[in-house]
């Protein structure tokens, strides 16, 4: 198993599709407990703390590289998008717009 003692590395070595898919369940069973809105919040929240993770980590003494790294690396440009694509799925769309046979298909797609 490869260890790094630089911060940074863990971002720039992250997967974007297990990293979003993690989250995709982790808001699953939020919204299941208590309520689409607030794991729309929870979701939102995640990726600003993961993108702020990354900005202090390259600025400060946690494996700063000298110069002020302003973009994400290349693997998590997308993760802003993917998640509001995330938040705004029928999946974590609250209201009755959904039958519960499709929300129940949606949710079993996610868990597995």
């Amino acid at each position: 198993v490869t260890v790094t003692s630089v911060l940074a590395e863990i971002f720039r070595r992250c997967d974007i599709d297990a990293l979003c898919g993690a989250l995709a369940k982790q808001s699953l069973d939020r919204a299941c407990r208590v309520g689409f809105t607030t794991a729309r919040v929870w979701l939102h929240r995640r990726c600003v703390d993961i993108v702020r993770s990354y900005r202090v980590s390259t600025t400060s003494g946690f494996g700063a590289t000298g110069q002020q790294q302003e973009m994400l690396p290349e693997n998590l440009q997308l993760l802003p998008l993917y998640t509001m694509a995330l938040e705004k799925s029928p999946l974590l769309r609250g209201g009755n717009d959904l039958t519960s046979d499709v929300r129940s298909a949606l949710m079993f797609r996610v868990r597995n």
